[in-house]
């Protein structure tokens, strides 16, 4: 799988369905079969070299908060390229574990989709640019996370053909507010992706056979 996309234009809209796809093939080749989806450990497998680093040990260094947000432009967390790889920086100062986990798959997402290959650095991109990579980054890590082609296998098992935001949120081990942004788009015309939906089936068949007996 080609981690990188380099030489491309930042395109002028988001590619919506490219990056969730991106997550999902990103899934398959790296993910351990184990709900809820380690980002960590799809990190480890990737064949790129990804360091991590925290709010903490940077002010345990000396750097204090107001330098840290000034230079990396969020409370949440940031990715830039350094010793021919990418360190990945988050907050595990005052974030809730699971927002720790969207921001890890987010940071993944600007990587996997080589928005770093543009220019290095995110925060030189101007303010439309951003928004773009931002955005796709965001549905990266909102399907690598709660994988919709694993929610409609869920549904498909279920005799009421319902699932609730509080049971996407157990299962997938993310916000309430990440559930129920996967409920309104069950809800939508679009509805939810079937990409792949066989190979994750295989890739994830022991944890959906539990997840299938517990809300059935």
């Amino acid at each position: 799988m080609e981690v990188m996309v380099c030489n491309m234009e930042i395109p002028e809209t988001p590619r919506y369905q490219y990056a969730r796809e991106k997550a999902i093939d990103t899934l398959i080749e790296y993910g351990n079969g184990v709900l809820p989806i380690s980002v960590k450990n799809i990190i480890y497998n990737l064949p790129v070299n990804i360091r991590y680093n925290t709010f903490s040990n940077l002010l345990k260094s000396g750097i204090t908060m107001s330098e840290i947000l000034d230079t990396y432009k969020s409370n949440d967390g940031a990715v830039v390229q350094c010793n021919n790889g990418y360190c990945i920086i988050y907050n595990d100062i005052d974030k809730p574990s699971q927002r720790i986990r969207f921001t890890l798959a987010h940071e993944l997402g600007h990587i996997v989709l080589g928005h770093l290959e543009f220019d290095g650095c995110l925060y030189r991109l101007s303010n439309n640019e951003y928004k773009v990579l931002e955005t796709e980054a965001n549905q990266f890590a909102s399907q690598l996370l709660s994988p919709e082609p694993l929610i409609r296998d869920i549904l498909k098992q279920s005799k009421a053909r319902i699932i609730y935001a509080n049971q996407i949120q157990n299962v997938f081990d993310i916000s309430l507010e990440s559930a129920s942004c996967v409920i309104k788009r069950l809800k939508s015309k679009r509805g939810i992706s079937s990409y792949k939906e066989g190979e994750l089936h295989t890739l994830y068949s022991k944890p959906l056979k539990e997840i299938y007996e517990l809300y059935d």
